[in-house]
């Protein structure tokens, strides 16, 4: 892995969106990557690359296997975070509230979405994309 650095007077092991400082400055590139107009390089040091957060994604690069996974307080059709060429299968995890009438059920699923009944709950989906 080549990184191009250039030293911008910055204190030494400070990371954020706008620049990635190490020793010797300010990344500028990676394997000859320029950063995004935020200042985010993206690269894969294995065959799988991700999105973190409380909504996000990991893809296999190989062959395009994708976990995707977030939560819903309210609402019907959550989308995904990156579209599926094939959605598999879709998991709804409910919160528990007191009530038996909670449950969760999906009424539909496309390789962008997904529409379930109103209730919050975490959930998790598989596929290719």
């Amino acid at each position: 892995m080549t990184f191009s650095l250039t030293n911008a007077g910055l204190p030494n092991s400070c990371i954020n969106k706008n620049h990635l400082m190490n020793n010797a400055g300010i990344v500028t590139s990676v394997n000859n990557i320029k950063p995004s107009a935020n200042g985010n390089v993206s690269i894969s040091i294995s065959s799988w690359t991700s999105s973190f957060g409380y909504t996000g994604w990991v893809r296999n690069n190989s062959d395009g296997f994708t976990i995707q996974w977030g939560s819903q307080n309210s609402g019907t059709v959550i989308t995904f975070p990156r579209a599926f060429r094939n959605c598999y299968s879709v998991v709804l995890g409910q919160y528990y509230s007191g009530r038996s009438d909670h449950y969760g059920n999906i009424s539909s699923k496309t390789n962008t979405n997904f529409t379930k009944n109103a209730w919050e709950c975490d959930w998790i989906a598989f596929g290719i994309s």
